[in-house]
C-alpha cells in the first residue's frame, strides 16, 4: 500500500521551467526521505490553476488536484 510506504508533498505555486504550468507533487519513500516520483501539470492546466493545491494518497493511488 502506498501510504505505508510513501509520503505525498505538493507545492501548488511552484514554478518550474515553464512559467504557464506550475505547480508539482512529490512521493517520498518515508524511511530513506529519497524522491521517488514527480508529477508536474502536463495538460496545461494554466498559470492560476494552482495545480497540486489537494493531495491524497490512499491504497495503490495518488489523487492530485487543481
Amino acid at each position: 500500500m502506498l501510504q505505508s510506504k510513501y509520503v505525498a508533498v505538493s507545492t501548488p505555486y511552484e514554478d518550474n521551467t515553464s512559467a504557464a504550468y506550475p505547480g508539482a507533487a512529490y512521493i517520498y519513500d518515508k524511511s530513506s526521505g529519497s524522491l521517488v516520483y514527480t508529477f508536474r501539470d502536463t495538460v496545461g492546466l494554466g498559470s492560476t490553476s494552482a495545480w497540486g493545491q489537494g493531495i491524497a494518497i490512499s491504497e495503490n493511488y495518488v489523487a492530485v488536484a487543481a
